[in-house]
């Protein structure tokens, strides 16, 4: 996100999205592993590298600040809806409920303040939070198949250099609170399955203002 704080007439400022998502990316990819008796076998990859998750989806977003001039209170939020339960792509995991690959929802939002730096003209730094994750319950189509639902919280900085008509963002959002939720398939069976998070992320951005 690349605010211009100080750019734009002072007051409040919103903006609402709507997206749709289709299913370019192969949700079914393969490679050869080895089992049990160390003979080789070709499997679908896990969930979490998975180019896609072969589903129809809507996308959601809203936009909000309110500039005061050297200082702009911001927040964002994304939500994409996907209505469909699962790929019916195997997981290859024997637990129950987890057969089949879930084709779930998934939300960011972020929350700050953007304020210009005088030293350099067009120059802008962001300080705020960010949220992200997998909910384990979606809005619509159920929860079938496996996934690995939860959020990361995270210290969310960014610089924002703006010149003309264009803006070049970047942030590094550092997580400080993870939790991996329990799935349905976990909570029938009374357990808890694996997950990771990135310690941080880079993010960059280029706008254009017609």
């Amino acid at each position: 996100m690349g605010l211009r704080p100080g750019g734009e007439s002072e007051g409040q400022h919103a903006a609402l999205g709507l997206g749709i998502k289709l299913p370019t990316g192969e949700p079914d990819a393969t490679d050869t592993f080895f089992d049990n008796s160390g003979n080789r076998v070709v499997r679908t990859v896990d969930q979490s590298i998975q180019p896609g998750d072969g589903g129809f989806g809507f996308v959601f977003d809203v936009l909000w600040f309110y500039n005061l001039g050297k200082v702009t209170p911001y927040f964002s939020g994304l939500y994409l809806l996907n209505p469909e339960g699962s790929s019916n792509v195997s997981t290859y995991r024997n637990a129950s409920g987890e057969q089949e690959m879930s084709i779930a929802d998934a939300y960011v939002a972020r929350a700050g303040f953007a304020f210009p730096l005088g030293f350099a003209d067009g120059l802008g730094m962001t300080v705020g939070a960010r949220i992200e994750g997998i909910p384990v319950y979606d809005l619509v189509g159920g929860e079938h198949g496996f996934r690995r639902p939860g959020h990361a919280i995270s210290y969310d900085p960014g610089l924002s250099y703006t010149w003309g008509m264009h803006t070049l963002a970047v942030s590094v959002p550092v997580a400080f609170y993870r939790n991996r939720e329990k799935s349905v398939p976990d909570r029938k069976r009374d357990a808890h399955g694996d997950a990771a998070f990135a310690d941080w992320l880079l993010l960059a951005s280029y706008s254009y203002r017609f």
